[in-house]
């Protein structure tokens, strides 16, 4: 396995320990690699990177003679750099996307359909198999295959809210309230990001929020329709967390994502807006005692409920691959219930394979403790149907610059609104 980050090369560390079970492949077979670009490194800190790694070497062991290349890039400039890629005929062999980018590829022909691999298993995991809609063409062809699922809402301190004998929110203003409740000199009571170049809390909280209170985000020719009674109704809580309650600083909520989550880690957040993939990470970089727990976002009405964000990272074969058929060999691992379960069990990832939602070791230790069965069932129940645009990076944007505007106090709420529509119209140009 070999490591690329950017441009540089980083010498490889030792083989893990522990490896995933892969499917073999012929001794006969010559000598291949394979390039991988993802945002996470197989030599970092934290348990997703050493899962990833251990999933590598298991790759690379099961199919001898097979390497994997890995490009790190930050991740919210995989997509670009993937269209830049294609035009230029220069492509990895597995990409990592993200579910709101994989449009533009699926609608600019950049990801090969993964339909004929995918007959090669039996009908029994094809079942048992969580496609996104967003990973699928016109004609129902799948484009990428989600290796892990996320729910986006609150990780809020439990240790806190049961020395505090406090519940857990049913609307966004008993939010406020616990948040109010939590916050003292050095903690803060919420934390979120509205960074648009590294959050995705516009288009995690910020529109579904709106879509529960009627807005229709968009119009049937793709321009942006985000004014509205809804709208405005959102915009004011956003603007009332930070400037009427005080449970939210502007300097916190113009904080790239990260930061916000290592206030987290550090102590000085009881609450904070993430997806539950970063649950893990986030308890077992905190002080012994911290007791992290997910909660999906309460709505403003407790008679309208928020729809569930359901996003995740998907695997995609990118037209003029060098090795499509080793590439999806290793899909074809990342995505086996054997992989898929330890990723869910150690690092709290939701699994993409059914079966391995229901098998009761998910709902033990950390899972039982961040509620990740019910944010599975949260997701069910009311998950977030939305046909996202080609450009979902541009609604991100213009959704986040248009909250920014309101939380800093730089135009009333209509003006902001008309902002926002105006900054997405020529985003998608």
């Amino acid at each position: 396995m070999s490591i690329t980050r950017r441009r540089s090369l980083a010498t490889t560390a030792a083989a893990a320990a522990a490896t995933l079970a892969a499917p073999r492949i012929s001794r006969g077979q010559a000598a291949s690699s394979i390039e991988l670009w993802t945002f996470l490194d197989p030599n970092g800190r934290g348990v997703r990177s050493e899962l990833l790694k251990e999933i590598l070497k298991g790759f690379e062991d099961s199919n001898p003679g097979a390497t994997v290349r890995v490009n790190i890039i930050q991740w919210t400039e995989i997509s670009p750099q993937l269209l830049r890629a294609a035009r230029a005929g220069n492509v990895p062999d597995v990409v990592m996307l993200y579910s709101p980018f994989m449009t533009t590829h699926v609608q600019a022909g950049t990801l090969l359909p993964l339909d004929e691999f995918m007959k090669q298993w039996p009908q029994s995991r094809r079942d048992d198999t969580v496609v996104l809609p967003i990973g699928k063409d016109r004609q129902g062809r799948t484009h990428a295959l989600p290796w892990e699922l996320r729910v986006f809402g609150m990780l809020y301190r439990l240790d806190l809210l049961k020395a505090a004998s406090l519940e857990l929110p049913r609307t966004l203003d008993d939010m406020v309230k616990v948040a109010a409740a939590l916050q003292k000199p050095g903690l803060h009571g919420l934390g979120w990001s509205m960074h648009t170049a590294t959050s995705t809390t516009p288009i995690e909280f910020v529109m579904p929020q709106m879509i529960a209170q009627g807005s229709r985000i968009l119009t049937d020719d793709g321009a942006a329709a985000f004014a509205g009674a809804g709208t405005e109704r959102v915009l004011q809580f956003a603007h009332d967390v930070v400037n009427k309650h005080k449970i939210l600083s502007q300097d916190i909520a113009l904080m790239p994502s990260d930061d916000v989550q290592n206030l987290g880690i550090g102590g000085q957040v009881a609450m904070m807006m993430n997806g539950s993939h970063r649950l893990t990470t986030v308890q077992e970089r905190s002080q012994p005692g911290v007791q992290w727990s997910f909660m999906t976002f309460p709505p403003l009405e407790a008679s309208k409920p928020a729809p569930v964000s359901l996003q995740g990272w998907g695997l995609g074969i990118p037209r003029r691959a060098k090795n499509p058929q080793l590439a999806w060999k290793l899909i074809d691992l990342w995505t086996s219930a054997s992989v898929q379960k330890a990723q869910a069990i150690r690092a709290g990832y939701l699994p993409m394979v059914r079966s391995v939602a229901a098998d009761p070791q998910f709902a033990t230790g950390l899972n039982a403790q961040f509620r990740l069965p019910e944010a599975v069932e949260s997701a069910a129940r009311t998950p977030l149907n939305f046909a996202w645009p080609e450009n979902s990076d541009a609604l991100n944007d213009a959704l986040g610059r248009m909250t920014q505007q309101v939380i800093a106090n730089r135009m009333p709420i209509r003006d902001a609104i008309a902002f926002g529509e105006k900054t997405y119209n020529e985003l998608r140009r």
